[in-house]
């Protein structure tokens, strides 16, 4: 089934919501009377945001003035709720926060996570999950003996008991590795169909080749991004909410959950193209998701 899940409010990205973390915070915090020398690297405690000084006895320059300072973006432990899936809060051996949502929250997605497994419990209701990440998937004996595993994906938690004032304490595990977690999403999700065959996925990549005047290329590698198209078996009578629904989450960054068997249809970014189709034939509805990097 197909499930959006936008994401609630902005209380862990604007800081009350994050009880504690397990993950320092390595650089000082900007003051205004301190003097910093060129290269020196501070954080905004009001942001969250990492900031380079580009001048020498660089004092009472404010952050934000970008002739002294460059933005370098988010401090490692807020990296996991700068809502970029490609870059990761880390930590050696384990990752650990703890949040309190302050709103309704039945489902919890962390993407692009790093380590052997995952788990989320919520202090009031004794509701906890672990999820196994580590994966072994191949086709024949040779790679099963000459393949490594693989220690990442992307992890679901829903059915979480929707206790608006209870924390809930996310781990991800690494023994003897980096642990990582690269973007989590908080929300309250909504099943809008069954999901049907045949869905597809795909990568949005902005790369791009550079050739110099000799004909040489070199792939100038940047980050991807998810596309995802599903066809939707919509129940009779439910075609209105339906369309209500996917307009109010059109032009809206979330989650979405294509089918809960496949992590490759877990995803944050938007909708890009839909309809929903009102028939007594099984016509699909037919939805397009561009996932955000």
């Amino acid at each position: 089934m197909i499930r959006p899940v936008p994401v609630a409010g902005d209380a862990v990205g604007a800081g009350p919501g994050l009880v504690s973390s397990s993950v320092p915070i390595n650089e000082p915090p900007y003051s205004g009377s301190a003097t910093y020398g060129k290269g020196a690297t501070v954080y905004d405690p009001a942001t969250f945001k990492t900031y380079q000084s580009l001048i020498a006895n660089n004092t009472g320059r404010a952050v934000t003035d970008d002739t002294a300072w460059t933005p370098l973006g988010a401090t490692n432990r807020w990296l996991m709720f700068d809502k970029a899936v490609n870059s990761q809060t880390s930590a050696p051996e384990a990752v650990t926060v703890v949040i309190r949502p302050g709103e309704l929250v039945n489902t919890v997605g962390l993407l692009n996570v790093s380590g052997a497994r995952a788990t989320l419990s919520q202090a009031d209701s004794g509701y906890s999950q672990t999820k196994n990440l580590q994966r072994h998937d191949v086709l024949t004996w040779y790679d099963w003996f000459y393949e490594e595993p693989i220690r990442e994906g992307d992890v679901i938690f829903d059915g979480i008991p929707p206790y608006i004032g209870s924390n809930l304490t996310i781990t991800v595990e690494s023994a003897g590795g980096t642990a990582g977690i690269g973007c989590c999403i908080l929300g309250k999700s909504r099943t809008i169909g069954q999901t049907a065959w045949d869905f597809t996925g795909g990568v949005l990549s902005y790369s791009s080749p550079s050739t110099d005047t000799f004909g040489n290329v070199t792939m100038v590698r940047r980050d991807n991004a998810k596309t995802l198209n599903f066809e939707i078996y919509i129940q009779a009578g439910f075609e209105s909410e339906v369309y209500r629904l996917l307009r109010q989450y059109t032009d809206v960054e979330m989650m979405i959950i294509g089918a809960e068997d496949y992590s490759m249809t877990y995803s944050y970014g938007f909708l890009a193209q839909w309809s929903v189709p009102v028939t007594n034939s099984g016509k699909t509805a037919h939805i397009e998701w561009k996932g955000l990097v």
